[in-house]
């Protein structure tokens, strides 16, 4: 069987997205493009995920849960979890560096409810860095049953071949990006 998959999707949370990326829409555009799995990973935040999922049960796409985590080194990981509660209790192992947000530099990030209204905005930026390396977040996410996977390893920012040189062989897989 033959599926279609997007497993780095942004909400309006992340400071990269549109702010029209709200749960409903994201599904609506998923199944649009006929994809049948789809993953929100936020940078560093978990708050539209649920809502994700509620609205894709409705459509017949399957949710992986996920997130982006930005490592100390400032590495770009996807962390996929087969339950939310797993990708939950990650999330909250996690602690991260201390950094307001400024709306008017980087952008609102928005938390949502299942109806897409806005909910709360997350005041901490949400590009800071975690207080953990990317090997830390690998073997964090392989605690609670999860898969660590390097974002995007063929940009220069952000990149896990760019910062250290080379993919860990530990790795299972990688992302390349389209842009």
């Amino acid at each position: 069987m033959i599926y279609k998959y997007d497993l780095h999707i942004h909400s309006g949370l992340s400071p990269c997205a549109s702010k029209e990326m709200t749960p409903f829409k994201i599904v609506a555009e998923a199944r649009e493009k006929g994809l049948d799995i789809i993953s929100l990973t936020d940078h560093n935040a978990i708050y539209n995920v649920k809502n994700v999922m509620i609205h894709a049960k409705k459509a017949g796409i399957l949710v992986v849960p996920g997130i982006e985590v930005s490592s100390s080194e400032d590495i770009h990981i996807l962390c996929y979890f087969e339950t939310y509660k797993k990708l939950e209790e990650f999330y909250l192992q996690i602690d991260y560096l201390d950094k307001k947000n400024y709306p008017i530099i980087h952008g609102r990030q928005y938390i949502y409810d299942e109806n897409d209204n806005v909910v709360g905005e997350e005041e901490r930026h949400l590009y800071a860095q975690a207080k953990l390396s990317e090997n830390g977040v690998y073997n964090l996410a392989k605690k609670y049953g999860g898969i660590a996977v390097p974002a995007h390893i063929d940009r220069k920012r952000t990149s896990m071949r760019f910062i250290l040189g080379d993919i860990p062989s530990y790795y299972p897989t990688i992302e390349i990006s389209r842009d």
